[in-house]
């Protein structure tokens, strides 16, 4: 399928909002942010979901599933031809768990799937069996990407935020070596070539942003003894952000797990060239109505019909581009009898 393009349908709605495509397009991006973000929370409709084929990867004698780009909700997994349950790894803690099941037991006597809380990261330190430190380096995929700025945050080897001393602006440019202190780490990026912070040694890291950029962006943790790919931004993305699982270690017989998986969390529109997550303009223009009734109008009533409309949009776009399902009994009424012998019996 495809996704509607920015460009293509901020033209055809401004009108029926009373707005100009070009001087109220900051409004019209913010209108297609929250309403696409509705559709989202609403439920799983055309485009929502697709099967995949994941990788396991395995790190201190556990195993884990990284889901595709793009789409980092799991919804089902299947390990050898079974499905598998799929809990929330705090579900260990609840009044009679054993409080940890991944330390000790390594997930072996639990037949289930573990999620994890979001990781800016494909796979956090925390997770890993090992707590050694590590740097950080960067990639730029794109020339025009140089000099940008981006930010890191996370713990130092000592378990405490990391902050930088940068200079100030006016200092710099009056010449003089003022400095300030900024939480994090900024980095400039240099194109098509890694860029260390040769100077900070993490423990662990909690965001990895940036601006909007023309490339790729790749993070890398860098070791004493080996380097490892752990993120990496598209252009229209200003954060990382991973959804982590971790499944049983002892029923894989095979490198890869068949899953079920829905789209991820919809970035901010901020471009003419982005794509949204809906393909039906009569569903996107409904659901852009309700926002504008609900908080620029302030007449909530209203505002919740057009959601509602939107939605059923998009369910009825749903069930139409469904395969028709064939009843495997039909009934002819209450005084009819119906033989359900299989044939040949």
């Amino acid at each position: 399928m495809d996704f509607l393009k920015v460009a293509e349908v901020v033209t055809d709605l401004a009108p029926f909002l009373g707005l100009d495509a070009v001087n109220d397009q900051d409004r019209l991006f913010l209108y297609l942010s929250m309403a696409q973000s509705r559709a989202w929370k609403s439920g799983s409709y055309k485009g929502f979901m697709r099967e995949a084929t994941l990788k396991i990867k395995s790190l201190g004698g556990r195993n884990f599933v990284m889901t595709p780009h793009g789409y980092n909700v799991l919804m089902g997994l299947n390990i050898n031809g079974n499905p598998k349950k799929i809990f929330e790894s705090y579900f260990s803690w609840h009044h009679n768990g054993p409080g940890s099941i991944t330390n000790e037991a390594k997930l072996r006597y639990a037949d289930c799937v573990l999620e994890y809380r979001e990781s800016p990261t494909l796979l956090s330190a925390d997770l890993l069996d090992n707590k050694k430190d590590f740097k950080v380096a960067v990639l730029a995929r794109n020339a025009l990407d140089t000099g940008v700025e981006i930010q890191l945050t996370g713990l130092d080897i000592h378990g405490q935020p990391v902050h930088t001393s940068i200079p100030t602006q006016p200092a710099v440019a009056a010449g003089m070596s003022a400095m300030s202190t900024v939480y994090g780490a900024p980095v400039q990026l240099a194109a098509n070539k890694l860029v260390l912070i040769d100077n900070i040694h993490w423990l662990s890291l909690e965001s990895l942003t940036k601006p909007i950029t023309h490339g790729d962006v790749d993070f890398y943790m860098v070791y004493r003894d080996c380097v490892e790919h752990i993120a990496t931004i598209t252009p229209f993305q200003t954060k990382s952000l991973y959804r982590i699982y971790e499944i049983p270690t002892s029923s894989c017989r095979c490198g890869n797990v068949e899953a079920l998986v829905k789209i991820g969390e919809p970035t901010r529109i901020v471009n003419s060239s982005q794509f949204l997550i809906i393909d039906d303009f009569e569903a996107l223009l409904a659901l852009v109505m309700s926002i504008d009734e609900t908080f620029t109008k302030k007449d909530v009533a209203s505002g919740q019909n057009y959601a509602s409309l939107g939605v059923a949009s998009l369910a009825a776009e749903l069930n139409s581009s469904r395969a028709p399902s064939i009843k495997p009994m039909q009934v002819l009424g209450m005084d009819e009898e119906i033989n359900t012998t299989p044939i040949g019996y």
